[in-house]
């Protein structure tokens, strides 16, 4: 359940509790690699159940149009921002900036989401045409981490074959190369391999091997985001499963259930908690606390209201479906006679 709650870090990172940047939130889909690794391994090398693959993207696909579509308009209505097409698109993994020009917030606020929709649909791809070649378990395994190296690859390769000018720049200058599927899609597969679960000498292995990527990823990417694909290797190796007290089961599990709400949400809880909070407040320390739970707790009450929502659409669904239902009459021929025995 770990690796699931290292997602909150993105609500962290984008209310400014802490000032990590440049391409922390990449390693996430190592997150992601692995929960789909978990689940759909079996589908993924075997073209019957293929299909499976695209129940996330089926998943994913309506919350966040519907959330990047409102952004767009919200910031344009409220914000006077420029509409933004690419959000409203889904594309905004793909924006590039130059070098010093200001990033509108709320034209890239979902670039997560939307390069995973593109990885799942990638992956998908890939292993329907290749995946049925690997029958054993063993090349199975070998096959997702000679494509995490092979993605890995044209991770390190593409700023200086797309763009070698903004190498001279910082690491955020880069800002296409840290959101790009394509860049993005070495961490997934690692996180897919994760999933394998392999033994502890393998795990030290694969450990070694990933912090050794993640070293040739500093000079491009940028060191926040290469330590951070160690640590998360590291978690999902060998702290997938972290005890904790009874009495934080329940919100620990919570908070799990509800992490893609909370990242949908916590974004919009920033401004209208700047307008209800004192000066004194919005200048501390504690305001990014606050916009912080205010998030995790926007996000589990959305969760649970589409929940709650779904299950009563359920219900009105069966019942109608039971009032349409035809119903046999019985014709004069059928009717019992009284005098029948």
């Amino acid at each position: 359940m770990l690796p699931r709650q290292v997602f909150i870090l993105g609500t962290a990172l984008h209310s400014e509790l802490t000032n990590l940047g440049n391409g922390v939130t990449a390693a996430l889909f190592m997150v992601s690699g692995y929960l789909f690794g978990k689940s759909e391994w079996d589908a993924m090398f075997r073209p019957d159940l293929a299909s499976r693959m695209l129940g996330p993207v089926k998943s994913l696909l309506p919350l966040t149009a519907l959330f990047s579509v409102a952004s767009a308009i919200l910031a344009t209505l409220l914000l006077g921002h420029p509409f933004s097409w690419p959000s409203a698109l889904l594309f905004a993994d793909l924006l590039d900036f130059p070098p010093g020009s200001t990033i509108i917030r709320s034209s890239v606020i979902y670039w997560y989401l939307h390069s995973l929709l593109k990885l799942l649909m990638l992956t998908f791809v890939l292993q329907w045409a290749v995946g049925r070649f690997f029958r054993s378990a063993a090349s199975q395994f070998a096959f997702v981490c000679a494509a995490a190296a092979v993605f890995f690859a044209v991770r390190l390769a593409m700023p200086y074959v797309v763009s070698p000018q903004n190498l001279e720049f910082t690491p955020t200058s880069l800002r296409v190369f840290q959101t790009n599927p394509l860049a993005m899609i070495p961490l997934f597969y690692i996180g897919i391999a994760l999933s394998a679960e392999p033994r502890r000498g393998m795990r030290l292995a694969m450990l070694a091997a990933i912090a050794g990527l993640a070293m040739l990823n500093v000079p491009i990417f940028g060191l926040y985001s290469s330590v951070f694909i160690a640590a998360k290797a590291f978690i999902i190796l060998f702290m997938r499963e972290v005890p904790v007290p009874r009495v934080l089961a329940r919100p620990v599990f919570l908070i799990a259930a509800s992490s893609l709400y909370i990242y949908l949400v916590h974004t919009w809880v920033d401004r209208p908690l700047q307008a209800l909070t004192p000066d004194a407040i919005r200048g501390s320390i504690v305001f990014p606390v606050l916009v912080t739970v205010a998030g995790i707790f926007s996000g589990i009450a959305l969760m649970a209201s589409l929940e709650r929502a779904r299950m009563h659409w359920r219900q009105d669904l069966a019942s109608l479906a039971r009032r349409l239902r035809p119903h046999r009459v019985r014709g004069a021929a059928e009717e019992p006679s009284k005098y029948r025995r």
